[in-house]
This record gives C-alpha cells, sequence and structure tokens, in this order.
C-alpha cells in the first residue's frame, strides 16, 4: 500500500504538485489494486498527459483533475465500446496550430457565439498556420532532412530556400527549391510566396507533377532567376504526403484533436474493438433531394433492406435536402422533413435505435455559402428529432470518429471547382502515384478525380481554392484541413461515384441519389466499401 509520502514524492519526480485533497482518491484507488506501485505510476503519468494537453490548466492539481484521471483509466472495454462514435462540428474542432520556434504543436479553443466574420488578422494567421503546417511535414520528411553528421562527397538531401534569398541572385546563382503558395498579384501573373516575400513565376516549359494546382496551392518549386527578374520554374510538385501515424506521432499523445476525452492507449484499444466490429455498416447517400419523385419510395426500398440488420448501420444523409434553393418559404422544407420523419417512423426499429447524421449542402438553408456550413437550423428539423431521437445535424464539413477511425464528410462540387481553377492542365502521361482504386480495373492513364485526390491529400486542405473563388469564414480554416490526414474522406460530389486509396487515406464519392439512386457501404472493420444501387 502506498502511503501519502510515496505518492507526493512520485508526483514530484513527474514535475507534478498535488494539493492535500487530490491525494485521497489516489490513495482510496492504489490500495485496493494488487500491484499499487503500477497503479500510481499510471494515475500520474495520466494526470501529466493531461496538463501537457491544457496548457491553461492550473499548475496545481485538483481533487477534480485526479477523479478525472481516473474514471477514464478505470473505462472497461464495454464503456469505451458504447462510445464507439462520435460527431464532431467544425464549429466545436479545436484548431492546431505548430511553433517553428517551440517547433510543437499546440490546440487552441475557437470561441463559439457571435459573428461569424473574424477580425482582419485572422486571415493572417489562416494562411500562416496552413503554410507552417505543410512547412513542417517537409522539413521532417528525409528528403528535405540535413543529416546530423556530413558524410562529404555530393549532397544527400533536397535543401529548402526562403524567397528574400533570392534578392540580388542572379542567373548563374543555380537551381533552387521553394516551398511557397501560388497566388495572383497581378491580373493573369502568378507569384510564389512564403512567410519572408513573394517573387513571380514564369510557368513556361515547368513540369509538373500529378495533380490539380490552384491559385492557393502550397507548392514545392524548382528553378532559378530569369533574366527578366522572374523565377524561372523547372519543375512543380506538392508536399510529400505524410502517413496518418507518422502525423499522429508527431503531433505527441498529448493533444486530444478529437475532443474525445480518450487517451492514446485506449485509442489503441479501440482500434482492436474495431477490427472485431465486423458487422459495422456506414450507409453514405449524397444529394438527398427530398422534393424529387421517387426519391423517398427508393428510401423505403433501402430502409427495408436494412431494418434487419444487428447492429444497425449508421445512416449518413448528405444534402442538398432539395433540386432547387428555397427562397422564402421554409414551410416547403419543413415539410419534407416531416415526410422523411413520418416515414422512417414506419420502421420502428430504425426509429428508435437507428442513428442518423444529416450533412448540409451548399443550396440548404444557412448562413451564406461560405465554408464551413453550420448545421440546419431547428426550425426544419425539430419535428424530425422528436420521431428519430437517435438523429444529429452536423456542419458542413464535419468529422465523424468510429473508435479510432476518423470520417471527414464534406458536400461540395469540388472536382469542377478545382478543375475549372488550374493554372495549368493536370499532367498528361505522368507517373502514376502510389493510389489504388477499389473497384474495377485501374486505367492506365489518371482521372480527374485522382488528381483531386492526390491533391487535397497532399494540401491536407478540402479546399485549397483562393478565396474569391471559395469562401471560407477565416477563424474556422481549421475544421477543413486534413492534417492528419483522416481514415476516410468522403468527398460528396455531383460527379460520378469514385474510390481512390492514396497513402492509407480511402477517398469515396457516394454519387448522386436522385440521378440513379446510387449510394455506398461502408465497413469499417474491413475497410472495404460496396458501391450499391437501388
Amino acid at each position: 500500500m502506498a502511503t501519502e509520502r510515496e505518492v507526493v514524492k512520485a508526483a514530484r519526480l513527474r514535475g507534478l504538485t498535488l494539493n492535500k485533497a487530490a491525494l485521497l482518491p489516489i490513495l482510496r484507488t492504489v490500495k485496493d489494486e494488487d500491484d499499487p506501485a503500477g497503479a500510481l505510476a499510471l494515475i500520474l503519468d495520466g494526470v501529466k498527459e493531461a496538463q501537457n494537453a491544457n496548457p491553461g490548466m492550473a499548475r496545481i492539481v485538483s481533487e477534480e483533475i485526479v477523479t478525472t484521471v481516473i474514471a477514464d483509466l478505470s473505462k472497461v472495454d464495454v464503456d469505451v465500446e458504447s462510445e464507439r462514435f462520435q460527431l464532431l462540428n467544425a464549429f466545436d474542432q479545436p484548431r492546431l496550430a505548430y511553433d517553428p520556434i517551440r517547433k510543437a504543436f499546440s490546440l487552441a479553443e475557437v470561441a463559439r457565439g457571435g459573428s461569424l466574420h473574424a477580425a482582419p488578422e485572422a486571415k493572417v494567421h489562416m494562411l500562416r498556420d496552413r503554410y507552417l503546417l505543410a512547412q513542417q511535414r517537409v522539413q521532417r520528411n528525409p528528403i528535405f532532412t540535413k543529416p546530423l553528421i556530413d558524410q562529404g562527397g555530393e549532397k544527400s538531401f533536397q535543401e529548402l530556400t526562403t524567397v528574400d534569398a533570392l534578392l540580388g541572385a542572379d542567373t548563374t546563382g543555380g537551381d533552387k527549391l521553394i516551398l511557397g503558395m501560388i497566388t495572383q498579384v497581378e491580373e493573369g501573373e502568378y507569384y510564389l510566396e512564403d512567410l519572408n516575400g513573394s517573387v513571380a513565376l514564369n510557368l513556361a516549359g515547368c513540369e509538373m507533377t500529378p495533380g490539380l494546382f490552384t491559385e492557393g496551392c502550397i507548392v514545392l518549386t524548382l528553378g532559378h532567376m530569369g533574366n527578366d527578374g522572374r523565377f524561372q520554374c523547372l519543375r512543380m510538385g506538392f508536399p510529400p504526403p505524410e502517413p496518418r501515424s507518422e502525423a499522429l506521432e508527431a503531433i505527441g499523445p498529448s493533444l486530444d484533436l478529437f475532443k474525445s476525452g480518450f487517451t492514446r492507449p485506449q485509442l489503441a484499444r479501440m482500434q482492436e474493438l474495431e477490427a472485431k466490429d465486423s458487422d459495422a455498416m456506414f450507409v453514405l447517400v449524397s444529394d438527398l433531394n427530398l422534393d424529387k419523385p421517387g426519391v423517398l419510395e427508393k428510401l423505403r426500398t433501402m430502409f427495408e433492406a436494412f431494418e434487419e440488420c444487428e447492429p444497425l448501420p449508421l445512416f449518413v444523409l448528405i444534402g442538398d435536402f432539395t433540386s432547387k434553393p428555397i427562397v422564402g418559404d421554409a414551410a416547403q422544407l419543413v415539410n419534407h422533413f416531416k415526410a422523411l420523419a413520418d416515414l422512417i417512423s414506419e420502421f420502428e426499429h430504425l426509429a428508435s435505435e437507428g442513428k442518423f447524421v444529416f450533412v448540409p449542402g451548399p443550396k440548404d438553408p444557412g448562413a451564406g455559402n461560405t465554408l464551413p456550413r453550420p448545421p440546419l437550423a431547428s426550425v426544419f428539423t425539430s419535428y424530425l428529432k422528436e420521431k428519430v431521437p437517435h438523429a444529429r445535424f452536423a456542419s458542413n464539413p464535419c468529422r465523424l470518429r468510429y473508435f479510432a477511425s476518423e470520417i471527414v464528410v464534406m458536400r461540395e462540387d469540388v472536382v469542377k471547382k478545382m478543375s475549372r481553377n488550374v493554372i495549368v492542365p493536370p499532367a498528361a502521361g505522368a507517373e502514376r502515384p502510389d493510389m489504388s482504386q477499389d473497384d474495377g480495373p485501374e486505367s492506365s492513364e489518371m482521372d480527374v478525380t485522382e488528381h483531386l485526390v492526390k491533391t487535397l491529400v497532399d494540401q491536407a486542405h478540402l479546399c485549397p481554392l483562393p478565396l474569391s473563388v471559395r469562401p471560407v469564414h477565416w477563424a474556422h480554416d481549421h475544421a477543413l484541413r486534413l492534417y492528419p490526414a483522416p481514415s476516410m474522406l468522403v468527398l460528396a460530389d455531383r460527379s460520378d461515384q469514385f474510390s481512390w486509396r492514396y497513402e492509407d487515406c480511402l477517398a469515396i464519392n457516394p454519387g448522386s441519389f436522385p440521378t440513379d439512386f446510387s449510394f455506398v457501404v461502408y465497413r469499417p472493420a474491413s475497410d472495404e466499401i460496396e458501391f450499391s444501387r437501388i
């Protein structure tokens, strides 16, 4: 049995100071354990981890903190399994930032309520954060990391240069590699901009890697200064992607990106439980136009097929929920959701136990056509909430946690927007990156959707377009970021269905339901998808 003095000593060795009240729950807990020393170490390590995850937490550990840590450690598999599913809306997501001086990540809560229009400095922070997250990823990549011991001979790494280092450079200065964002300072004149300055680009003859290069993308550019004072681009590509596991390791175990309250060991246990949950399914339906003839009848057919499943699948129903924007008459959408609620109520098991997530589309009522979009207002959904108690209304985009997997869902016609705004056409006949298709034979040429998936994952952003093309709430741009890369990325788009695996990220488009009544079934245990049609 641990004594009060032993607890205090062990806490001090970890840099912790416990107040008197905090000692009592620790002593009560460890006295009943077979291994008191091991239990004490687990509790104090958990307290230290909680402090690291919350820099604003009081340095003197209180009884409340200790009690919370003990409760988390006491969770058994049944508790963990009961919290398998979590929805995180865009406006609740903490902001991940990187400090290049401390070389450390931090999480900051974003204030809720009030106006969505942030102060001017928020735009600066948005662009700076986006650049720094890409920069730290590149600098940790072995290709760009200088060896600790110089072996002599030919240089074995790629050295990055900043834009300001080009000032005064002549055409004989050799090729330089720069990480920067593509901007358009003047009409038709593209620039490369980093935190130190900007330089005009000459893209004539530039070799492009696969991807959709648009204004707003962060790129690695190899070239030299030309006689015309512009940077002559020889080769341009995206920052190399980073697997989710490596990104999480770099961020560290102390930051709770999903606000789940789980520790890394608990999340590791969740991965084991997820692999055993072989019957779990997600049903993804996009463009659920409730005003179109035949949509509700096809939904009825789908619900009949899944009503007997055990466990029930999780239904992710994605807008637009009407084929045309609702102007003035809100009663139309209210009635459409009432009809949907009555349809679900016909299936007693689905209505009482089924889980439904509703994600709005660009044409659905909301606070302007700016990303991220808030959930549908309760005036449209109150009746459905009464009929279907487990219905959840999400933002666009939103994030779902299933055990330890992260799923990002966005409804946006991003294929068309990105394709229309490329500064050069996608590379023809380019070497295919490490991507695979989940269905059908692979073509020798890259599809535009393949270019899109590579672009979004490499950019670690859902919509790397200029704000003039796709407006974004400056203070909530972090909700569009894909760092770390999610386990699955749902890009609900009006284009044809697709499925691509890039690195360890599965990207899919469920297709447009009213077009051919197609949808997708996802089985997380096996990480497999099924393209389905009614």
